[in-house]
């Protein structure tokens, strides 16, 4: 079940090895840090000692194919070249370069919360082979990985929280999400940052339009306290057949239009989507009314003769009108202003002012006959 709103951003070993040594230049990181520049992305130390380790383990083994190569020299010159590797003092430079990218990165270093991993949950895990561990018993330091991101989430459960790893085979498997669910927090696994940023842009999509809709309907109760208001308003217009009935295709003479009457208020919109921005906007929106329009019809009757009657040539026919009324819906266009507020980041609406109405072109319905005469 997902949340309304994303939590934290984990990353682990495989993606921090994945991005280029300078990772705040990182293109793929550059993209989502300029899409989302807000998120918090974590990860536990062991994934910063992983990093480190596997990071010293590849220049240790450059270093080492140096000397031995600074060796073979050796042996055919005069002076020898001199050539020693502290692993201590690299290794000491390599973490606090590495440190000082990944907080280039705006990436949060957390204690791995070794205390409040239960021991023996870990060893039931290992025992069973449930994943993260593996059929060959592989899998402790990603299972403390998992174990110490799901404590790390606890402090926000109503969040939802993604964890990105190219690790799907360990990580993306019904016994981890069932590991997920026992400890009561949402926690997603995507497998790239590229897939994390589609990800949070469709959040984002369905988050605005949520949003939208929310706001259109508090802005629809707020407009139809103005309903009375408005629909005076709309009985002043003229009760002619131009604005109640142009285009509208009717038959017959318009006798008269009564009883027009409030169905709804549809599509108001107002102002901006931020709801930063105050004061008095523009708003607009469809009401949709009902009114009775009673039309007249002439009826032409020919005249009742005998055949054969010889007057009959002299004898014009006779005419009658037809009244009928029915009902018709129309939707009118009405613009106006309102004034907008926000107390403690909601909008509050005010002050309607109605200023234009005019007819909705194709939006009428005519919805039945009342009687006819």
């Amino acid at each position: 079940m997902k949340k309304e709103k994303i939590g934290n951003i984990y990353f682990d070993t495989n993606i921090l090895l994945s991005l280029s040594f300078n990772m705040h230049e990182d293109p793929r990181l550059l993209t989502f840090r300029k899409s989302f520049p807000k998120s918090l992305i974590y990860i536990p130390k062991i994934i910063l000692d992983e990093v480190l380790a596997n990071r010293l383990t590849d220049i240790v083994n450059k270093l080492t194919n140096a000397e031995d190569a600074v060796q073979k020299i050796n042996r055919y010159i005069a002076s020898p070249i001199p050539f020693s590797i502290d692993i201590k003092n690299i290794s000491d430079e390599m973490k606090k370069n590495l440190i000082e990218n990944i907080k280039k990165a705006n990436i949060n270093i957390y204690e791995t919360p070794c205390q409040k991993i239960d021991l023996k949950n870990l060893i039931n895990m290992s025992v069973r082979k449930i994943r993260p561990f593996t059929e060959r018993g592989g899998g402790f330091k990603d299972a403390v990985i998992l174990l110490s991101i799901l404590e790390h989430c606890r402090q926000s459960k109503d969040e939802e929280h993604i964890f990105v790893t190219a690790n799907s085979k360990d990580f993306n498997n019904k016994d981890v999400k069932g590991i997920i669910e026992q400890e009561g927090v949402i926690l997603t696994i995507l497998e790239s940052i590229e897939k994390l940023t589609n990800y949070l842009s469709e959040f984002m999509n369905e988050k605005v339009k949520k949003f939208l809709e929310k706001r259109a309907n508090q802005l629809k109760e707020f407009l139809k306290t103005y309903k009375d208001l408005i629909m005076e308003l709309v009985k002043k217009k003229e009760f002619g057949s131009y604005f109640f009935t142009k285009d509208l295709g009717y038959w017959g003479s318009i006798e008269k239009i009564e009883n027009v009457e409030f169905i709804d208020i549809n599509n108001p919109t107002a102002g901006f989507l931020e709801n930063s921005k105050e004061g008095d906007v523009d708003v607009a929106f469809s009401l949709r009314v009902r009114f009775n329009i009673t039309t007249k019809r002439t009826i032409y009757k020919s005249p009742k003769y005998k055949v054969g009657d010889s007057s009959t040539f002299s004898v014009m026919p006779t005419h009658g009108y037809k009244y009928e009324t029915n009902f018709l819906d129309r939707e009118l266009n009405v613009g106006g202003k309102i004034h907008i507020e926000n107390k403690d980041g909601k909008e509050i609406f005010s002050n309607f002012k109605l200023e234009d109405i005019s007819y909705s072109d194709l939006n009428s319905l005519l919805m039945g006959v009342l009687e006819n005469e």
